[in-house]
């Protein structure tokens, strides 16, 4: 079978001079840097990241050259990183030289101007200007003040202020070009006393707190980057409905409590049949109707939750008349791995009518203290706006949305994450096949599996496929014993992990109902033993032993993705049944384990370790009962059991021999 896994790479090679921590000038290449698919998944134009080797200064006289040696676009960024643009078909390869020299004059591909009262930023697509700091905050500008649609009609135009005048005020550029623009806008505002009806929860005194919003604008984007964050109450809006004239939205959510709130093609109350698609909305301009927690007509898009209900984690508006404008408006929820406490805060969209004109618009709006008293002082969320063509980027509601792919970039899967992962990496300790026991363990079983088909016998063979259904195509490999065997189950295990990249890059993303979450996890957890097997195993043909080798520490890093499911500190976020926590926990602890030698995930094998022990002595008392009743012992104890005999196989620690429990 030809191979269709992706292998990235990132080498340095040449000679290196290093002065003080720089890359010094050198008549030779300075570094190397090239990322190829062997996934089978095409990947759109997009900014990569490499890591530098060293630091590159300020001013340096280096410069980028593609694989045919000509000039390539690139920009150094503040936090050490280099960033190209590229695209990466099926397949493909791309290569590229830093290396000593004087760098050529080549437009850049993100612009900045200043003009009256604002920064203007554009690329070829999208614009936003953003305000100065005016000599008078009474009339405190937001950090939005015009947009740029895809026909080049300007909305949103300001002054748009802030709801409350700041005590302070900062514009400063983080990055300039010519690949990444990124500003940041600050203010600093008097903050009131926080007091909460809950008596255990302390009163926060009144102050000053800041609240920043960090906008990014990368080339041949069509979607402008927000990072929020704030300490006090606040909130801004813009009016959106020039060169839009939006009377119909859709969203991807769980479900609607009424059609007003989203309905389906044919009118009845949007609902959620284990395939998620669209909810359309007919923008209602005649309530005075607010969502409670928003204040504007609709509530908070979501910043992940797979659940959400009359509303989103992407929205777009647009007029859906055939004469209308071909301008479509979205936003899209930014990188879960961003989350800090967000609380009541968000994205959200109105609508109103004024002096007999419909006005649509877009809101920001930071609130600490939550309905349930208790309170956030620390609010953090990313989100994205999203310009884009009505004729080119909005689908049927039941089809993957151009919204969606840009939101897969920009807070999912994207090839400088998949960068990360090395083509090869060394084999654990104890080699494969002893999982969670000594190889002859499993041996004996495909022994006993052989010796019954040649007899003309299943029922061991049906017993264990009972016990669990994910180790057919295993039992039947161990029953026969056949490089066609081999082969038939180490393709099935590839084609599910191909499946999966090409649903996170073009698909639905981290979203998609059979991918997302714990049901992730339990597809990959099911595919563990396999891999573990087939690795083992002389029969399997080495080309597939290294796709399955990747197949296992892409899974791996998903399961470390707070950008996939926001397990960080303090992110905020609902996770459901714990049950659902604990599947993409184990599995996330298991994958480690299994690949303790990894590069990437070596390091996290103290804290399984760690996690392991802290488990155990939660679950059992001192003499070694178990904490849960008789009937949810075994679901309690099996995975703290199972993490044990990898750590004991794994060669980490032997629990069994250390702790008396």
């Amino acid at each position: 079978m030809a191979s269709c896994f992706t292998r990235y790479v990132l080498f340095a090679s040449g000679v290196m001079l290093l002065v003080s921590g720089s890359l010094a000038l050198s008549a030779q290449p300075l570094a190397q840097f090239a990322v190829e698919e062997r996934f089978g998944v095409s990947h759109p134009d997009q900014i990569v990241y490499f890591d530098l080797p060293a630091p590159v200064k300020p001013g340096a006289q280096v410069n980028l050259l593609d694989a045919a040696g000509k000039p390539a676009p690139f920009q150094t960024m503040s936090s050490g990183h280099l960033a190209v643009r590229t695209d990466l078909p099926a397949g493909g390869t791309r290569s590229w030289t830093l290396a000593s020299g004087k760098p050529p004059s080549l437009p850049s591909e993100v612009r900045v101007s200043k003009q009256r009262d604002w920064w203007e930023i554009t690329n070829s697509l999208v614009g936003i200007r953003v305000p100065t700091v005016p000599a008078d905050l009474a009339q405190t500008p937001c950090p939005i003040q015009g947009l740029r649609y895809r026909d080049g009609t300007w909305s949103a135009l300001g002054p748009n202020l802030m709801s409350r005048p700041a005590k302070q005020m900062q514009v400063e550029f983080l990055e300039r070009g010519p690949l990444v623009v990124r500003v940041r806008i600050s203010y600093l505002y008097d903050r009131a006393l926080l007091h909460s009806a809950r008596p255990e929860l302390p009163d926060i005194p009144a102050g000053e707190g800041p609240y920043t919003c960090t906008i990014e604008v990368q080339a041949g984007q069509p979607s402008i980057l927000f990072e929020e964050e704030c300490e006090v109450e606040v909130s801004w809006s813009v009016d959106i409905t020039e060169g839009l004239n939006p009377d119909r939205a859709q969203y991807r959510g769980h479900h609607a409590t009424s059609p007003e709130w989203g309905h389906e093609p044919d009118g009845s109350v949007y609902q959620y049949a284990n395939v998620r698609h669209d909810a359309l909305v007919d923008l209602n301009y005649a309530t005075d109707q607010k969502d409670p927690w928003s204040r504007t007509t609709y509530p908070f898009m979501s910043h992940w939750d797979p659940w959400a209900v009359n509303t989103g984690y992407y929205w777009q508006l647009y007029d859906s008349r055939p004469q209308g404008s071909d301008n479509l408006f979205g936003i899209f929820a930014g990188p879960a791995s961003r989350l800090i406490n967000p609380g009541l805060s968000g994205v959200s969209i109105g609508t109103r009518t004024e002096n007999g004109l419909k006005i649509a618009s877009l809101q920001v709006r930071f609130q600490r203290l939550m309905p349930t008293q208790y309170y956030t002082t620390h609010m953090r969320f990313g989100w994205g706006l999203f310009l884009g063509k009505k004729s080119e980027d909005l689908k049927p509601p039941d089809q993957v949305q151009g919204i969606n792919r840009q939101m897969n970039l920009h807070s999912g899967m994207n090839l400088t994450k998949f960068a990360r992962l090395p083509g090869t990496y060394p084999d654990p300790p104890q080699g494969y096949g002893a999982l969670y026991a000594p190889a002859r363990v499993w041996q004996k079983i495909a022994e006993a599996l052989r010796q019954e088909k040649a007899a003309g016998g299943r029922a061991l063979w049906s017993a264990l496929y009972n016990e669990d259904p994910y180790l057919g195509d295993i039992l039947t490999f161990w029953a026969n014993n056949s490089v066609e065997e081999a082969r038939k189950a180490a393709e099935a295990v590839i084609k599910w992990t191909k499946d999966f990249a090409e649903i996170m890059v073009n698909g639905e993303g981290i979203y998609r109902h059979d991918r997302h979450y714990f049901m992730a996890a339990g597809g990959m957890a099911g595919y563990l033993t396999w891999i573990d097997q087939l690795l083992a195993s002389e029969l399997t043909p080495p080309d597939l032993k290294q796709q399955l080798k990747q197949c296992a520490a892409l899974f791996a890093l998903v399961l470390w993705d707070h950008d996939f499911v926001p397990m960080q500190p303090n992110c905020g976020m609902n996770w459901g049944p714990a049950n659902m926590a604990s599947m993409w926990l184990s599995t996330r602890y298991t994958y480690t384990l299994f690949l303790c030698r990894h590069p990437l995930f070596q390091a996290r094998v103290p804290e399984v370790q760690q996690e392991a022990f802290r488990l155990l002595h939660d679950y059992t008392n001192e003499d070694g009962a178990c904490s849960a009743s008789a009937h949810y012992t075994g679901a309690s104890m099996i995975p703290i059991l199972n993490l044990f005999q990898q750590l004991q196989m794994s060669q980490v620690v032997d629990g069994f021999a250390t702790d008396p429990r």
